[in-house]
Order: C-alpha cells, then structure tokens, then sequence
C-alpha cells in the first residue's frame, strides 16, 4: 500500500500508456509507450521471466518511448513493465504486458550481416604466413563474457580478446592469451602457451581454452587480465604415446560444461569423455566414455570391444567425433567419421550407452556421406537429411544448428529433433538441400571465384549469442555473423 500512495504521490510523473511490443525477434523485443508526462527525469524499462519479481533493465532519459531489449531469452514468456520518476518519486507503470520470444531463425540461403578476417564479403585472402597482428586470422571458436570476446586464432596459437562484440575488420584485440603480446605467434608447452588451439569457453567466470596441439584442455580460474598470464591447471598431458589411457587426449576438439559436467570429444580416440563435476584440478580421471565401453579401448566403430577398427557402425560406437552439445537433459555428439549427428535424449550416465536419434543416418549401421536411400553408398546429391563431414553443432534447447562441412552449408533444425533422420527446415550456404558446391552464389553447380555473404567454404565451429549466429567460414579463413530475423 505504501508504495502505491508513493506512486500516486503529489509531484510525481504521469504514467506512461499504451505500453505494447512493437517487434520481436530472436534476442530482441522493442518496446513502445506513450509519454503522458512533461516533468519525469528518467524513464526505467522493468522485466520479469515469471510475471512476479522484475528486475530493473535500464534507466532511460526523458521523453523516452521506445526501448530494444537485446538480452531477452529466446522461446520464452518475457513480461515488461514501465514507468517514469523525477525527484518527487515515481509514477504509476504502464503494464505489464507479456510476450513470446521467438528462436533463432533466418531464411534459407540468408546473408551474413558482417565479416571477420577480411576487409569484405567478396575477399578470401591468405593471410597465412604473414605476421599476426590485432586482427588477423580467424581460425577457431568463440566466447562472450562480462562484454568481452574471446576468438581462437589457432595458426599463432593464441586467443584473442576484443573489449566489445566486433562488427568488422577493422576491429583490433586488446589482450591475447597465450603469446604475450599481440604480435607474437610461436606455439609452445608451458602453462599458458598452445599449439593450435581449438576451442574456447568461459563458464561460471573460468576461462577454458582446448589446447588441440598438445592434447590438453588449459583452464584459468579467472579471466586473464595480462597477456602471457600463466594457466591454472590442464586436463590430459603432453606426450608421444600411450594416448588411449583415461588421461590421454588424442587430439581432442569440442567441449562443453552442463549442468555441472566437462563433456570433451576425444576425437583420435574416437570417444566422449564425461566427468560429472566440472575437475577442480589437473588430475581427476572421468567417470563416463561414450564410444567405448572403457578407458583403454580407441578404435573407430568397435562394437565388440575388440580393439579393431570396423567399418561398420552401431548405435553406441564413434568415429571421430569433433562437438559435443548439451543442456545438460539431453546430450548431442557430431560423429563426423560415421557422417551423423547421434543423440541421447535422455543424459547417458553409464558408458558405452547407445544412442537414441541419428542425424544423417537412419540406420545406425550405415555410414556413408549423403546416403539420403539408406543404401550404403553415397547419392548423387545432399538432401534435408543427410550429412557428409559433420564438423560441429549448436543449439538453444529449442533449435539446433550443425556445421555440415563436406556440403558446404549449416543445417537448421526450428524445433529440438524428436525422431531419427529427420530433415532440416533450413539452410544457410546453399539455396536449397541438393546443391553442395562451395561458394556457390548463383547456385550453378560450380564454384564461383569469389566468395559472397551468402556462401560457405568448409563451416566449422558455430556460436549462437543472443540474435546472432556465428559460423566460422574456415577455407574463407572469416569469421560470418548471420542475425535473426523475424519472418515475413
């Protein structure tokens, strides 16, 4: 009651009115009201994800009516609520009113909005060999925390941090990790040096950084603030054999941290490896694998634990797996040498577990590229749900994303996968599912001979940031970002 007479006291601005959501997208809702005041200071913007507790989002100058919330999570009831102040207190709020955020989603064949690595969309210099510099090289994944970006720059052996998300070329790093400056590029062994990194994450304040070189996973307790600052511990170690052991890596690629557990592909030795809790230290073995039905068995697709390679498939072997994907229910494993993308819907807590839904396959025997007839052998074509050197995988919960590299292209999956071989609703890279060329803008068949903002040269690894689809464009050698749109 005390608040509402302060909101109604004398003096007091008047409320806005007619609070409504003029747009929403991906990441993205724009609000719009009406000023019925002449005397506020400011205008404060408030959101709630239950309709109960808001919380402030921004204070806005006077005369304020409209507002982008770019933070706003994806296929999710938002509610928001508006109101003015001056120094006589607060006005009354226009609202609350709720919206649906939509997922992510672009046409197929969408252009990339801005390009990273080259001065534009039509360029692909090499610009391998040349000294590194503050911008130079796009070869890796990616990262967002606390408004910094983190981009992996493999071939000099270092991250890159930017103060802010870039937008073009011409954006320049303000710290490296690993080198200790930014025009350094040696690999080496030491804590806090790579060779070739891979990956990046940041999870609860920790900076993690795949060291795919010398078979390791470095980790930072906190975000390094000085070029050249040390690690604080690695997972794996260095050495020129005895790879297939519970602490051997043998060039391992993607990782993940959910719901408390370090998912790690372990792509030589064709396996994932699952600890339940996140290691505090450099030392503690995993507790699942997945590929294998224990620690010292590597092979490719060996169901009977033989310790032989076999060319045919099953529902629990691996070939060469790259990405993993979780929310930390259900779990997502690119396994490129077998051309499929295989999924536990429910999290596998025991090793050597089969999956339940196959991406690219419908049989889990079968591992050709682009086997859209089950038949054993490659199609003439691609199709919606066929695969061919699947190199990493994204997702929002709701939508998933897979970097098809051999196609030249991102499938789209709009909802969450329910059932095997299931198609793709859209595609970045290529106008349609049949075509495969690489850079390919008119769609001919045939390579062009330069690359436009809608084409593809061998995607890898993908990051999903509020409205924004990252696809690292590797034979490029750029970096594209595709933005949300709202369908028309």
């Amino acid at each position: 009651m005390a608040s509402a007479l302060a909101a109604c006291s004398q003096g007091a601005p008047a409320a806005p009115a007619d609070l409504r959501v003029a747009s929403a997208t991906a990441g993205r809702v724009t609000l719009q009201w009406r000023d019925r005041a002449s005397d506020e200071d400011s205008v404060h913007v408030e959101r709630s994800l239950d309709g109960e507790t808001y919380v402030e989002l921004t204070a806005l100058p006077a005369d304020t009516v409209v507002f982008s919330d770019t933070t706003a999570p994806v296929q999710t009831t938002v509610h928001y609520r508006v109101r003015a102040r001056n120094a006589q207190g607060a006005s009354a709020f226009a609202g609350p009113i709720a919206v649906v955020t939509p997922a992510w989603w672009a046409p197929s064949f969408a252009p990339a909005s801005w390009v990273l690595g080259q001065l534009g969309f039509y360029s692909a210099k090499d610009n391998f060999g040349q000294p590194p510099t503050e911008n130079s090289r796009v070869e890796g994944s990616m990262a967002v925390a606390d408004g910094k970006f983190f981009m992996v720059d493999s071939g000099n052996n270092r991250v890159l941090v930017y103060d802010e998300m870039p937008k073009n070329s011409s954006a320049s790093a303000t710290m490296v990790v690993g080198q200790p400056d930014l025009r350094s590029g040696g690999g080496g062994q030491e804590l806090g040096q790579f060779q070739s990194p891979s990956y990046v994450k940041v999870v609860d304040g920790k900076l993690y950084v795949m060291d795919t070189g010398n078979n390791r996973l470095q980790f930072w307790n906190t975000i390094p603030t000085v070029p050249g600052q040390p690690a604080d511990g690695a997972f794996g170690r260095i050495t020129s054999g005895g790879y297939c052991v519970p602490y051997g890596l043998n060039r391992p690629l993607g990782f993940t941290v959910a719901a408390g557990r370090l998912i790690l592909a372990d792509s030589d030795n064709n396996r994932v490896l699952i600890w339940n809790q996140v290691p505090q230290g450099s030392g503690a073995e995993p507790d699942v694998v997945l590929g294998q039905a224990g620690f010292t068995t590597c092979a490719s697709n060996d169901d009977n634990q033989d310790g032989q390679f076999s060319m045919q498939a099953s529902a629990r072997t691996l070939s060469r797996p790259t990405d993993v994907w979780s929310d930390g229910t259900r779990l997502a494993v690119v396994d490129q040498g077998n051309h499929r993308v295989l999924i536990w819907t429910t999290f596998p807590t025991q090793s050597f577990t089969p999956a339940e839904l196959i991406l690219g396959q419908r049989d889990p025997r079968l591992n050709a590229c682009d086997d859209d007839d089950q038949d054993g052998g490659r199609d003439l074509r691609p199709s919606a749900r066929t695969l061919c050197g699947p190199a990493m995988i994204e997702g929002d919960g709701n939508q998933l994303f897979v970097s098809d590299a051999g196609n030249h292209r991102v499938l789209v999956w709009s909802t969450f996968p329910t059932m095997s071989f299931m198609p793709a609703d859209a595609v970045l890279g290529q106008s349609d599912f049949h075509h495969r060329a690489y850079n390919d803008d008119d769609q001919d068949g045939r390579t062009d001979l330069t690359p436009s903002p809608r084409v593809l040269y061998n995607p890898g690894v993908l990051f999903l940031y509020r409205s924004w689809l990252f696809v690292h464009d590797i034979m490029n050698q750029r970096l594209l970002a595709f933005e949300a749109r709202q369908p028309e």
